[in-house]
């Protein structure tokens, strides 16, 4: 794992999809800059950009409450019923599939999308009825 997270093959591996594939690792990401390409020349300020996020960046499952009263804090809070949300069929993927490739109505989609969502959270916090919310 340290051999192709690690250096030059960690940033080679990352730029054979530049910005998409961000470098874990702050040394290699301060390499990124750097790096030489046609894809580079053209939007290597897209790509710098998002490495810049990259330190900041979160999962909804892994990061349960960061946002409270309109306002970002991040922390590691994991969602307890996350993978019944994000699993194989995730429900806020499915809810784009569904405006953009089979044209549903956005209002619907997003209806019954929200329908989903807490359908699977109350069932998770009903079969564990002791849960507590850490933060």
């Amino acid at each position: 794992m340290e051999y192709l997270t690690t250096g030059e093959r960690s940033l080679d591996f990352a730029m054979t999809v530049p910005g998409h594939l961000l470098p874990p690792l702050e040394s290699v990401r301060k390499l990124v800059p750097a790096y030489k390409s046609d894809f580079m020349s053209k939007y290597g300020d897209w790509v710098t950009t998002l490495l810049a996020l990259a330190p900041n960046a979160q999962s909804p499952a892994l990061s349960m409450g960061s946002v409270n009263n309109k306002q970002y804090e991040k922390i590691s809070n994991v969602c307890p019923w996350g993978s019944q949300i994000w699993g194989s069929s995730q429900i806020d993927g499915t809810l784009f599939q569904e405006i953009l490739i089979n044209g549903k109505d956005p209002e619907a989609a997003w209806t019954a999308a929200s329908a989903q969502l807490k359908t699977a959270t109350e069932k998770w916090k009903q079969d564990n009825p002791t849960w507590k919310p850490v933060a």
